[in-house]
């Protein structure tokens, strides 16, 4: 299991700019045109989704990482953490 945490701070990434490194993960592993025939998607549609100025649905950008973790083998869980506020 990957375990990420999101903690929400200033100049933290949101989850969606994380999505736009996964371009060259899904390039270099499973092509966009494999990954659009799994979800039933367009190749070109996934790579603006995901790309640096895409938007994806919840729905679809969670369709996206359940066919990546079965080809995978892993299993990732997400959860919120609050940041520590230093006490003084």
């Amino acid at each position: 299991m990957i375990d990420i945490t999101v903690a929400p701070k200033v100049g933290f990434p949101s989850p969606f700019d994380i999505t736009s490194c996964n371009v060259n993960y899904i390039n270099a592993t499973i092509g966009f045109e494999a990954l659009g025939t799994l979800t039933g998607k367009d190749a070109k549609s996934l790579m603006r989704m995901l790309g640096p100025q895409g938007n994806p649905q919840a729905r679809n950008l969670f369709d996206v990482i359940a066919h990546l973790q079965e080809r995978e083998g892993v299993h990732f869980h997400v959860h919120p953490a609050r940041e520590k506020v230093a006490s003084g």
